[in-house]
C-alpha cells in the first residue's frame, strides 16, 4: 500500500553522490629523530557517482620534520564510485625525544548532480578531514636505536655459526680418534 509508494517516491528522489573517505596512516608509529617513515593515505570513494578534483592538504612543521619524498598536498583528478587510491610521502623527524601531535590531513572533493528542477548537472563540493593520527612520540637516535636494535639477533646467529664452526671438527676428530685407537 501506501509504504510501497513512499519508498518508490524516496528512491526516485534519492541523488547520486561521491562520498570520499581518507586514512591517514603512518607505516611505524615508533619514530627515531633521523629515521624515515610513510605516511600513506589510502582515498576511497564509497559513493555511488565519482568523485572530482580530490585535494588533500596535509602539514606537519617544517621544524619538526623534513619531506623525503612527495608532497603534503595532493590533488586527483578523479575516482569513480568504489575506487581507491593511493598517496604516500616520506618523512624524516628532525628532532628526537618530544611528543607530538598529528592532526587530521584537509580534504575536498567535487561530484556533479542533476538538479530535480533545472535538470542541468549542479557541481557539489564537500570539505572534510582524514582520519586522525593523534600523539605520537618521536625517540631520540638513541632511544630509537636501543630500542629498535637486532643485537639479539645478531649475537644468536653468530653464536650458533660459532659454535658450529667448533663442533664440527671437534666430532669429526673425534670419530677419527676413535677409530685409529680400536683398530690397534
Amino acid at each position: 500500500g501506501i509504504t510501497t509508494i513512499l519508498s518508490l517516491v524516496g528512491t526516485t528522489i534519492a541523488q547520486e553522490r561521491a562520498h570520499v573517505i581518507v586514512m591517514k596512516d603512518f607505516s611505524s608509529f615508533e619514530l627515531g629523530d633521523g629515521v624515515e617513515f610513510n605516511v600513506t593515505y589510502d582515498v576511497h570513494n564509497v559513493g555511488d557517482a565519482s568523485a572530482t578534483e580530490v585535494k588533500i592538504s596535509d602539514q606537519f612543521p617544517d621544524s619538526t620534520f623534513e619531506i623525503v619524498k612527495g608532497s603534503l598536498e595532493k590533488t586527483i583528478d578523479e575516482i569513480d564510485a568504489g575506487e581507491s587510491v593511493k598517496h604516500i610521502v616520506t618523512l624524516k623527524p628532525l628532532v628526537g625525544g618530544g611528543i607530538i601531535n598529528i592532526p587530521p590531513a584537509d580534504v575536498e572533493y567535487t561530484w556533479n548532480e542533476k538538479d530535480q528542477d533545472t535538470d542541468e548537472d549542479e557541481s557539489m563540493t564537500v570539505n572534510t578531514k582524514s582520519s586522525a593520527i593523534g600523539s605520537v612520540q618521536i625517540l631520540t637516535a638513541d632511544e630509537y636505536a636501543a630500542r629498535n636494535s637486532q643485537h639479539v639477533t645478531e649475537w644468536s646467529v653468530f653464536s650458533s655459526f660459532s659454535g658450529l664452526a667448533i663442533l664440527f671438527p671437534f666430532f669429526l676428530w673425534r670419530s677419527k680418534s676413535s677409530k685409529f685407537h680400536s683398530s690397534g
